[in-house]
């Protein structure tokens, strides 16, 4: 806040712990800090960012939270403001690509979110996603890092691109559910899947419940818009839901039924 006046100073750390105090109201278990844009050039800036964000933060709520960097030395920051005393703190994310970042993680006694892209590319397929996890996987065990405090992600892209992302991610949780057991736990970017579309909430929330069908049991996600409470009432034998799922399982080419639904005002 340079330049700022104390009233601004202190209007924006009511902001930040008043979005706080509403994500965990709304049922989240962790909320992310990220600062990596605060300062691209200066990491050490960076650093005192994260700190100053985790104090306020903590000061507003009870959940850990969960440190987002690509900056080793912002992470490991950030990791060591959280107060271990209200559960473990989450690393988003670590991968094959980002695999220093794994050290980190261990040191600071972390859960991680562990993504599915590989060392120099994204996944394309169920097949690369799955491989690429498991690799990790691996790798994770390897520093310590236990099964039950890892979280898959196997990377939700927009099916605005290619109609089949969304039932990719869909068949790699099940197949990854299946692989590791009840232990392990799941946290895709569910939004993802609906950008560039129209009814991105429903969209959403159809896609987590199928995704919580094939054995999700979390996500990073706005927690007013997808909880428990929201899928569970989820009633998916209405028009709407079943032109939504056709469309996020690939069965409408284009997507031309659901956009025709949406001007005809019928969703």
């Amino acid at each position: 806040m340079y330049g700022a006046t104390d009233a601004d100073k202190a209007a924006g750390v009511a902001y930040i712990q008043a979005l706080a105090r509403e994500q965990e109201a709304a049922g989240a278990s962790f909320l992310d800090v990220n600062v990596d844009e605060f300062n691209r050039a200066d990491a050490q800036e960076n650093v005192k960012a994260v700190k100053w964000v985790a104090d306020i933060v903590q000061k507003a709520c009870a959940v850990p939270l969960s440190i987002d960097s690509s900056n080793p030395l912002v992470l490991k920051a950030g990791l060591d403001a959280c107060d271990a005393s209200r559960g473990k703190p989450m690393v988003n994310s670590v991968s094959l690509e980002r695999a220093a970042l794994v050290p980190v993680a261990a040191a600071g006694g972390a859960a991680v979110i562990a993504g599915a892209s590989g060392a120099e590319c994204m996944p394309e397929t169920k097949e690369e996603r799955i491989d690429n996890l498991l690799k990790l996987a691996a790798l994770l065990k390897d520093n310590g890092i236990a099964i039950a405090d890892t979280y898959l992600d196997p990377l939700v892209m927009t099916i605005s691109a290619d109609g089949t992302n969304g039932l990719k991610v869909i068949d790699s949780i099940r197949a990854m559910r299946e692989h590791f057991g009840p232990t392990v736990h799941f946290a895709p970017g569910l939004s993802n899947v609906s950008y560039g579309l129209p009814k991105r909430p429903l969209i959403n929330q159809i896609f987590a419940r199928l995704c919580q069908d094939a054995g999700c049991d979390g996500g990073i996600v706005d927690p007013a818009q997808i909880n428990a409470k929201i899928l569970s009432a989820l009633d998916l034998t209405t028009e709407a839901a079943q032109l939504i799922i056709a469309l996020l399982k690939g069965e409408d080419d284009f997507g031309m039924e659901f956009i025709t639904a949406v001007r005809e005002e019928r969703i």
